[in-house]
């Protein structure tokens, strides 16, 4: 297939007015993400060292985090997709850490380095 001939963003089949509009949501969702509490959401300032690990879930939750900090440093946010390719659990590790803060069920220091 052809550009042209797939009907994507940018190809001959989709008008001026389809591309603006499809324009206009993204920034809509960007914005709407903006607003979202949200993990690291600095990306200039320098993530916090994790937590001491005193348990064996520490140690885990330590990797998934220095996984989320990398994340962050390639792309400048930590909106990770469900499902990343790259590293099919970091999404749902975020959406989980998301929503035990949420639920005021992630620990202290744990929340104090996704803030």
């Amino acid at each position: 297939d052809t550009l042209e001939e797939t009907g994507l963003p940018g190809s001959a089949d989709q008008s001026a007015e389809e591309t603006e509009q499809e324009s206009q949501q993204l920034q809509d969702r960007s914005k709407k993400l903006a607003k979202k509490p949200g993990l690291l959401l600095a990306p200039m300032e320098p993530a916090p060292e994790p937590p001491e690990e005193k348990h064996h879930t520490d140690t885990q939750w330590n990797a998934s985090y220095r996984k989320l900090v990398e994340f962050r440093k390639e792309f400048g946010h930590v909106r990770v997709p469900l499902p990343y390719p790259n590293d099919k659990g970091l999404g749902n590790w975020v959406h989980n850490q998301r929503s035990f803060a949420r639920q005021g069920k992630l620990r202290a220091d744990r929340k104090a380095c996704l803030d």
